[in-house]
């Protein structure tokens, strides 16, 4: 009250909220932005805590696993994957978040469905003060890459094998001393090793076509040649056509 005139007045202080305005809306939309831009690539990706307790992901990688985004946030690998794996994704992220590097692995997933590779990649996760904070995840499915490599890398070692196996016969000297018998038994090991075979034989057909007689077989399970064998045309006709 204004003194000897008893009427109440009314104080106000008045602010201008533009700039705050302003900068809550320019975070909201950088944000929006942010999140159009994870939902947008191809690959998974997921930002975890301290705890490695999931904090963001964006669509693909909820994807992988059945659910929605916000169904992953807040939850840890202990709860969406087996426990070995669980175990092995937090110790990758304790060294990443110790070593403040960058560390990339292939990884088999573990979940559900048809056997996937995986190429991920963790970050550190630096706060304003340059304090770890977290990890950033990112990972490409490299399936068919690593399984053609695999294949790739079995097939030189079954070709070096075959090489060896090769030299080794050629080396026999059966096969210049007119030893015919030891000749076919190292022919018939050397098939069978490079064939993956069990059985590899060298039969012999008659002119006529009327019979074929097994000059050695060789049994790679039990490792015993046997060369008793004859198939005649008439009990056996398909081995004829």
């Amino acid at each position: 009250e204004r003194p000897g005139e008893g009427r109440p007045l009314l104080y106000g202080v008045m602010t201008d909220m533009t700039p705050r305005v302003k900068a809550e809306s320019a975070l909201r939309s950088s944000e929006e932005r942010q999140r159009a831009l994870l939902s947008s690539l191809p690959q998974r990706v997921f930002y975890k805590d301290l705890d490695s307790r999931f904090v963001s992901v964006n669509e693909a990688f909820a994807a992988d696993l059945g659910l929605r985004p916000e169904q992953v946030v807040g939850k840890t690998d202990f709860d969406l994957a087996l426990r070995e794996a669980a175990e092995g994704f937090r110790e990758v992220d304790r060294q990443v978040m110790a070593s403040r590097e960058d560390v990339t692995l292939i990884e088999r997933d573990t979940g559900p469905g048809p056997l996937r590779y995986l190429e991920v990649t963790r970050s550190p996760v630096l706060g304003d003060s340059g304090e770890v904070v977290g990890v950033l995840g990112l990972y490409t499915d490299v399936t068919e890459q690593t399984l053609s490599r695999k294949a790739l890398e079995l097939r030189e070692r079954q070709l070096r094998e075959h090489n060896r196996i090769l030299i080794e016969l050629a080396r026999q000297k059966a096969l210049y001393t007119g030893d015919l018998p030891e000749a076919l038994r190292n022919i018939t090991e050397a098939a069978a090793h490079i064939l993956g075979t069990d059985l590899a034989g060298v039969w012999l057909l008659r002119e006529n076509r009327s019979l074929l007689r097994c000059m050695d077989l060789f049994e790679r399970r039990t490792g015993l040649h046997s060369a008793t064998m004859e198939l005649e045309s008439s009990a056996y006709p398909s081995y004829f056509a």
